[in-house]
């Protein structure tokens, strides 16, 4: 979270946002936020409702369907958006992103792999944005998560 800024933002994106926790933690910390969540999965829609009410985090917007056929003109414009998953998606999502992402905005993404990660800097780069690793988390030396950050380099 602190990777996206989001104390300066104020529509946050979270793109296939599983259990809801990220837009839940988000909408914790800046109450102030339009937060929309996107997540394929049907399930996904009981689980935000359960985890919002349980964590006590009202207002959060979900969208249930795949990402990369929605519609996105029907939600506030991001300034920020976390990429949580991307169903083999993650260059279309990056592209579909970045068309409607506000200037100064930016796209976060935890990278769970190295073919990931790569796919995740070369569409960045593709769509003119520049990429930096921010951070590598790892417990052992078994699956480490690598946190990236593309922006627009205006």
């Amino acid at each position: 979270l602190s990777q996206l800024g989001l104390g300066d933002r104020q529509s946050f994106w979270d793109v296939g946002f599983c259990t809801g926790s990220i837009s839940i933690e988000a909408k914790l910390m800046f109450p102030h936020l339009h937060i929309t969540a996107f997540e394929v999965r049907p399930e996904g829609r009981e689980l935000m409702d359960l985890n919002t009410r349980k964590f006590g985090a009202p207002g959060i917007e979900a969208v249930i369907g795949d990402f990369c056929q929605a519609d996105l003109s029907a939600y506030p414009a991001p300034d920020a958006v976390f990429i949580g998953g991307h169903g083999g998606k993650l260059g279309e999502i990056v592209s579909k992103v970045h068309k409607v992402l506000l200037p100064g905005g930016c796209i976060v993404f935890n990278s769970v792999s190295e073919e990931s990660k790569q796919m995740f800097i070369r569409e960045a780069r593709r769509e003119g944005m520049a990429c930096k690793e921010c951070a590598t988390i790892a417990v052992d030396q078994y699956n480490p998560i690598t946190i990236l950050k593309a922006y627009d380099t205006d």
